[in-house]
């Protein structure tokens, strides 16, 4: 803990810079989570709900295990096996490229 603390106290570092960012995306998805669900059960019948929930949840559990299964493929074939900010920004930038693929998909469906 006193590593982090170190570099918590060195002022504006890449790591504080990331570990804000996500803290930020984290309040976001938090916050407006709860008022997607809303209105995705108010712009749905009662009877095809069931089935839409369950495409959703689908959906959702496939992503989520999409993404550390690129990040084994990237550490495995280009990056290798060290643990560099190099390295780690590769991944994070790669991440971060496949959010768009939904927020495209959701501001044009």
């Amino acid at each position: 803990t006193l590593g982090v603390a170190g570099v918590l106290l060195q002022g504006p570092s890449e790591f504080t810079l990331v570990s804000s960012s996500l803290l930020m995306w984290g309040v976001y998805f938090g916050l407006s989570n709860p008022a997607l669900d809303a209105d995705f059960a108010n712009s749905t019948s009662s009877g095809t709900r069931s089935s839409l929930y369950t495409f959703q949840s689908m959906t959702v559990f496939f992503a989520s295990g999409l993404g550390p299964l690129v990040n084994a493929i990237l550490f495995d074939t280009t990056i290798s096996d060290t643990w560099t900010l190099p390295e780690l920004r590769i991944v994070m930038l790669v991440g971060l490229s496949l959010n768009i693929i939904p927020v495209l998909l959701t501001s044009f469906l």
